[in-house]
């Protein structure tokens, strides 16, 4: 079997992932909102198909530095978090939930620290030969997405990757709280600061959705020239 059958085996199967209401593979389960359009966008041309994407997020990290590996995601989300009415309390509580109640101002011994992010766009797209992947990363990079690359191995992968992120630890949590035994957290900023980084994020989300759909653009315009090519060709 050819490569090119090979793909357009692979695509087919994809799609039909990507239609169905059932959960898929990744963390989330299903497509992000803010970039189905490009993906049934980019998936309309037969040289090309997603394999994943993410649409970028604002999350907080608990990481244990117990372990090298394992922590948990305490808040996440994959578009702007509106806080205009917000006091610095309910900040806190958006950001450590039930935790906020357990802040204190000091102490010694740290097992865990939080980590706020704010996650790049990703996107990664298969196409069916490296003139095809070429010619698309080529769309990517003039539209502003710089560290946009063709991945080596057996199938030819372009990934697409965003350069806005915020990465920031902003607590830790110390072994001995208010009583012996109990968890609580030690703020590393202000509460006026969290109020800061939710905007600056909130910002990036706003610059990813501009260029996303200065790259959708791009996108159109290519996919219709090669249109006119194949019409003339023909």
């Amino acid at each position: 079997m050819n490569a090119k059958k090979i793909f357009h085996q692979r695509k087919v199967s994809i799609l039909k992932e990507i239609s169905q209401s059932t959960p898929d593979k990744s963390s989330k389960g299903f497509v992000d909102e803010p970039v189905k359009f490009i993906i049934d966008l980019i998936n309309q041309n037969e040289r090309y198909v997603t394999t994943s994407s993410c649409s970028g997020r604002i999350a907080i990290y608990k990481e244990s530095l117990k372990h090298t590996k394992g922590g948990n995601w305490l808040f996440v989300s994959h578009s702007k978090v509106h806080h205009s009415e917000f006091t610095s309390d309910k900040v806190l509580r958006l950001v450590f939930g039930e935790d906020c109640n357990n802040i204190v101002e000091d102490n010694d011994k740290e097992d865990e620290s939080f980590e706020a992010n704010n996650q790049k766009y990703i996107l990664h797209v298969e196409c069916i030969n490296l003139e095809s992947a070429i010619a698309f990363m080529n769309i990517c990079i003039n539209s502003g997405y710089k560290e946009t690359f063709i991945k080596p191995g057996k199938r030819i992968i372009l990934q697409l990757k965003a350069t806005l992120k915020i990465d920031t630890p902003i607590a830790k949590v110390l072994s001995k709280g208010f009583e012996e035994g109990e968890e609580s957290l030690k703020l590393l900023v202000s509460k006026n600061y969290l109020r800061t980084l939710i905007s600056l994020s909130n910002l990036k989300f706003e610059e990813n959705e501009r260029r996303r759909k200065v790259l959708e653009s791009a996108i159109e315009e290519f996919y219709n020239l090669e249109s006119i090519k194949e019409h003339y060709a023909a």
